[in-house]
């Protein structure tokens, strides 16, 4: 009956559930006060509950009952980790690896610990290379080499990790959710917004999600704004240079402007046509978070289209009519600059305050 209880809390912990767990395991452990597995179970759920002390103490008493067990010197790892002491947690988990050299996950979370110091060097790498050598088709091994990459500034290899882990389990929520948080790092807000939005269809509840998916979709919007500004305003120009009535005329200058403008038109083509299959995925995600779930983001999102609206319509008027406005076009872009910076002030600001 009670090696039962012991699998039960630990399929509970395993489905998200850390204080059902504990409740579970309180009148066993009244009981069975020495026993190693549900001490193991016990730790690491205080430890998710974010009773880093009294993890550590439980983990500690498992390690007094048993120290060859391998598992024993795991959870001790995880309990020195969530205390702040990485070193100790470190030597713990390589222990554990070297008592047991044929388990995948201890090396597994040895990578994992040693990833939070840079000072380990390859060990984190070396050590996810080992369990993806002895659990090939482990997802969570390739999430955790993926993070392993991620730590050590590699994002685009990370990527790649994260993307063999979701190919063998597509609800590895951890990968899902570290690979938006690399395609960020590379400078890819559309994909991260579109992974995260996937993410919180699956756990609306996902605070940490939801704050970076809020990230994400605050610098795509800013990178469309930047590329139909861009792409509008150039045309602009150049319809401004060519006009019969330029009021350029100076032949250097006209010649020196035309180019600008048409190397700056391309370069906002260029932009559209390599972002055009994944920016076109992720906006609808993104715009329906938006406006279901954040009002400010949504307003934002609102206030960006309108400040866009006098350069996405210039090509289509005539030229006069911008000459005429131009002073009032420059007052457009100077509103905009100053509404983006404010909305990225409040988005760092609400992100501190769910932190």
């Amino acid at each position: 009956m009670s090696a039962s209880t012991v699998q039960h809390a630990a399929a509970v912990l395993d489905a998200g559930r850390p204080a059902d767990a504990l409740n579970l395991l309180g009148a066993h452990l009244a009981q069975n006060p020495d026993d190693a597995s549900g001490l193991r179970v016990a730790s690491e759920s205080l430890r998710l509950l974010g009773r880093g002390p009294e993890a550590l103490t439980t983990a500690e008493h498992a390690m007094r009952i048993d120290p060859e067990d391998s598992r024993n010197w795991n959870v001790l790892a995880f309990g020195r980790l969530s205390v702040g002491d990485a070193p100790g947690a470190i030597a713990a988990a390589v222990e554990s690896a070297n008592r047991a050299p044929g388990d995948w996950t201890t090396h597994a979370n040895l990578a994992a610990i040693s990833s939070e110091l840079e000072s380990t060097g390859n060990l984190p790498l070396d050590a996810s290379l080992e369990a993806i050598r002895l659990a090939p088709n482990s997802s969570v091994a390739h999430s955790i080499r993926g993070l392993a990459l991620l730590r050590r500034n590699q994002p685009k290899l990370a990527i790649a990790s994260f993307t063999t882990a979701l190919r063998l389990d597509p609800h590895n929520t951890s990968a899902q959710h570290n690979m938006a948080i690399a395609a960020l790092r590379t400078g890819d807000p559309a994909a991260a917004a579109a992974n995260l939005a996937a993410l919180t269809a699956q756990a609306p509840s996902d605070a940490l999600a939801l704050s970076n998916l809020r990230v994400a979709i605050g610098n795509t919007l800013g990178q469309v704004h930047s590329v139909v500004f861009l792409g509008a305003f150039s045309a602009v120009q150049v319809m401004r240079i060519t006009s019969p009535g330029s009021d350029v005329d100076v032949p250097w200058l006209r010649a020196a402007m035309l180019i600008t403008g048409l190397a700056v038109l391309g370069v906002a083509a260029f932009l559209v046509i390599r972002a055009r299959h994944k920016l076109g995925a992720a906006l609808a995600p993104i715009f329906r978070f938006a406006l279901s779930r954040d009002r400010l983001l949504a307003v934002w999102a609102v206030l960006d289209g309108l400040a866009l609206i006098p350069f996405a319509i210039g090509p289509l008027l005539p030229t006069s009519a911008w000459l005429a406005n131009y002073g009032f076009a420059w007052l457009f872009v100077f509103v905009g600059l100053i509404l983006r910076l404010i909305r990225g002030r409040m988005m760092r600001a609400a992100a501190q305050r769910r932190r």
